[in-house]
């Protein structure tokens, strides 16, 4: 335990940990790194710019927006990844910002959707027509599975479409606070019950409320898309979500975990 508590007391981590502080940790194997990086983001990038480039020659022009940002969102978290690897030192503000690239997605996926289905009103008249009602049992809220299933009309069409843009807002107001942490040079207490983790405490309501819509969303598509292929980008978006937020939440808890044992240990 002596051990553990002197280690914890000589450690020495540099204000900004760049190329050069995980070389001199590393040595000649971040080159090796560095190869392989460059090897997964050379042919997204690639494919990425290619599909750009088609896109007017394939899609009407009033899908091309929504449909280019959606083809913009793999080589974006990519890119990002390799920054947090390339500088560790951003690994927290990346983290967020890996957040606010799918909640984008996520957003203009509906929007692609409406835009599919010919608008709001049309999906409505669908529903009605076809008898489909309103998922209100969909993860992670099954337990209202039992409930009687609601028509789907404008207020909760309106609701399932709001919700991820709210999300998206939430997020980027943890990046915003995150770097007026760092502009003012305050370090916050490491404690997930604080004032100054205020903000990531309400992301977690608002995000259980976004993937509660957009998943509802998701089950009504696929009556409205039946036969489109472009239905499953939904799910692609909403896995990719829940993976970089629960991975976002265990690399919480362990920096918190690690932070404590050094000072209980001090």
């Amino acid at each position: 335990m002596m051990n553990l508590s002197e280690n914890c007391a000589k450690l020495e981590i540099p204000a900004i940990v760049g190329p050069s502080e995980v070389y001199s940790s590393l040595g000649h194997w971040n080159t090796a790194v560095y190869v392989i990086l460059f090897l997964h983001l050379l042919p997204v990038w690639c494919a990425g710019t290619i599909t750009l480039f088609r896109l007017s020659s394939c899609l009407p022009p009033n899908l091309v927006p929504t449909t280019a940002w959606l083809v913009s969102i793999p080589p974006a978290l990519m890119s990002l990844t390799a920054t947090a690897i390339v500088i560790p030192s951003l690994g927290k503000y990346v983290e967020v910002l890996l957040e606010i690239v799918i909640c984008s997605g996520l957003v203009k996926f509906i929007q692609l959707s409406i835009l599919l289905c010919g608008g709001r009103d049309n999906i409505i008249s669908f529903c009605r027509k076809k008898k489909i009602m309103l998922p209100i049992g969909s993860p992670p809220f099954i337990c209202l599975l039992p409930c009687r299933k609601p028509g789907v009309t404008s207020v909760n069409l309106n609701m399932m479409v709001i919700a991820p843009v709210l999300l998206l807002i939430v997020k980027i107001a943890i990046l915003t606070i995150d770097i007026v942490f760092l502009m003012i040079s305050y370090k916050p207490s490491g404690s997930f019950i604080a004032y100054d983790n205020l903000h990531n405490i309400i992301s977690f309501p608002v995000g259980l409320l976004a993937i509660y819509c957009y998943t509802m969303f998701n089950f009504t598509m696929n009556d409205c898309l039946e036969g489109n292929n472009k239905k499953f980008l939904g799910i692609i978006l909403l896995l990719e979500f829940i993976l970089f937020d629960c991975l976002r939440l265990f690399l919480f808890s362990n920096r918190n975990r690690n932070a404590d044992m050094c000072s209980a240990l001090s």
